[in-house]
């Protein structure tokens, strides 16, 4: 194989560079950048650094596998990304760990198996599961099968990254509270899952302190009640994508919350969500609201009106808007008049609950 030079290597990557952005952008060019990168696949890469690889992303599948096998490249992975389906036999390779999920579809030599025999399975596994381990799609129906032995071997070679729950779900969790709970609950395990999944990236940080702290028969019980809470007392961001992308299952839960059958004007629900509600839109809607939470989605409630309708039942509350909103639009600032008041309003109130 002939030697490349660093000018020719610098025209290959350009181009590659430039095709992947195309394709990332929507054009179909996929066969013209395989051709090419089978051309550079064909030099003799040695003398090319690992930090001349650098920015660069290798598109691979399963039909157009990247094979460096014969280029005798230094590949540094904290440099590159490849996507998988990749064989670096022969090549020189470092950082390897840095693929963690991403092993799955490449081939190396035995030295790098032995080197970061830390990542991969032994042969107390199938080849199927060892797949599964590389890939990040090893789940916890597979695990609950395992032998003591196999679960110890897990335990040890970070499952934080392998698994195919989320990074940060698992290494919040611990995997030993995480498999404890999916023993003894799949569904509660799933609720919680699927409940952080969707709350965590608009936490500023974990809430979930309490996995280490509290029997697994209770933790169910604990995600639903910090999620809602959490919900209610606005320590969400972008509160309107996460009520639309909560799990069904904790929706169920709360309809007091959701309203789903509920039959509200479009514009009403997303003020809603998005807690934009104003005293205005509770009065013209005011029976949609029954039996909800609705002051926590209200953009121009008063705090001490808050916990006033908190003190009193929000559902008594919303009565006191439908009858006597006067009540609380000539209210003097002093909840403690208010409360005073509030014995001696008429019986629709009584009646209609």
């Amino acid at each position: 194989m002939k030697l490349i030079n660093n000018e020719k290597f610098y025209n290959y990557k350009q181009k590659l560079m430039d095709l992947e952005f195309k394709i990332q952008m929507g054009n179909d060019l996929l066969d013209e950048y395989h051709e090419i990168l089978n051309e550079l696949l064909s030099y003799d890469l040695r003398n090319i650094m690992p930090y001349q690889w650098s920015d660069m992303t290798i598109l691979t599948d399963e039909n157009h596998i990247a094979d460096f096998s014969k280029t005798k490249a230094n590949i540094d992975f904290d440099r590159i990304t490849i996507n998988g389906y990749a064989n670096f036999k022969k090549c020189r390779v470092k950082n390897v760990n840095r693929l963690l999920r991403h092993t799955q579809k490449m081939i190396f030599d035995d030295y790098v198996y032995e080197k970061y025999a830390y990542m991969f399975l032994s042969d107390l596994f199938t080849q199927n599961i060892k797949d599964k381990w590389n890939g990040g799609q090893l789940t916890f129906d597979e695990i609950i099968n395992f032998d003591s032995k196999q679960i110890g071997e897990i335990k040890q070679k970070m499952p934080d990254s392998h698994l195919s729950y989320s990074y940060e779900f698992i290494n919040d969790i611990t995997f030993d509270k995480a498999l404890e709970l999916y023993q003894y609950s799949k569904d509660d395990f799933n609720f919680i899952y699927e409940t952080y999944k969707c709350l965590r990236p608009h936490m500023f940080s974990s809430p979930y302190e309490f996995y280490l702290h509290n029997q697994v028969e209770k933790l169910a019980d604990h995600v639903d009640y910090v999620t809602t809470n959490d919900i209610l007392k606005a320590k969400i961001v972008g509160i309107e994508q996460v009520m639309n992308q909560l799990p069904e299952s904790y929706k169920k839960r709360h309809e007091e919350i959701f309203l789903n059958n509920i039959d509200m004007p479009e514009t009403i629900r997303n003020k809603y969500y998005s807690k934009q509600l104003t005293m205005s839109d509770v009065r013209e809607n005011v029976d949609l609201f029954k039996n909800s939470v609705f002051i926590y989605f209200m953009t121009d409630l008063d705090d001490r009106i808050r916990i006033f309708a908190e003190t009193i039942g929000i559902e008594i509350f919303r009565l006191l808007i439908k009858y006597h909103y006067d009540v609380i639009e000539f209210f003097d600032n002093k909840l403690y008049d208010l409360r005073n008041y509030f014995p001696k309003l008429d019986s629709n109130i009584t009646k209609e609950r």
